[in-house]
């Protein structure tokens, strides 16, 4: 399995330490200007969209079927899938923590968050986790050839199904604004725990797909 990620770090056109490189850039110029009603939208792209990118190249850098020749060696599809999904999890956790170290920072420096402000902000993990849940298990379900469909129809199906979500719970909590769910932190604890549910389900569903597969 570790040979696997590897694999995928060396092949990536898109490489790792570059995505670091912007990501610490942006967080530390945030740090020296007035600009935290931002965060929110900075900690979804840095938890969604650079695994993403990684992931992205790494399916698209070549139009071989690369799954093929991978079971050519000796290593076992669970090896395969479980390579993938591990690989997400840590980069999708890598971000969230340096997130957190920011927000860490700017307390320090600047002036408390609001708690709806943080519980926005840890609702970008279960995001994230929604987002590669389906990513991950369309593209083993589909192959990666489609993984730029898949990325699409991933974005929308992740967008869609929360602001639904959120708006539901506006309506059954007869909240006056779809944010103000945000001062719920146990709502977050309960997406956070769906969507790592459905983190495993879709780990399920790509091992039997590829199983069958090939």
């Amino acid at each position: 399995m570790i040979s696997i990620i590897r694999k995928d770090i060396m092949s990536s056109g898109l490489k790792l330490q570059t995505i670091y490189a912007v990501i610490l850039s942006v967080l530390s110029i945030m740090l020296f200007f007035d600009i935290v009603q931002y965060l929110v939208i900075v900690a979804y792209g840095i938890i969604i969209i650079a695994p993403l990118a990684y992931f992205g190249s790494v399916f698209n850098y070549t139009t071989l079927d690369y799954h093929k020749e991978e079971l050519m060696l000796p290593v076992k599809r669970l090896d395969i899938v479980t390579a993938r999904y591990v690989n997400y999890l840590f980069l999708t956790g890598t971000n969230f923590i340096l997130v957190l170290g920011f927000i860490w920072l700017y307390e320090s420096n600047v002036t408390l968050l609001e708690t709806s402000m943080k519980s926005a902000i840890f609702l970008t993990m279960a995001v994230g986790l929604h987002f590669g849940s389906i990513v991950l298990g369309s593209a083993f379900l589909f192959g990666h050839k489609h993984i730029k469909t898949i990325i699409l129809a991933s974005f929308l199906l992740t967008i869609v199904p929360v602001r639904l979500l959120m708006e539901g719970i506006k309506i059954i909590m007869k909240l006056d604004g779809t944010f103000d769910a945000y001062n719920y932190p146990m709502l977050m604890i309960l997406f956070i725990g769906g969507s790592i549910l459905l983190y495993g389900l879709s780990f399920g569903v790509s091992l039997i797909s590829f199983n069958q597969k090939f």
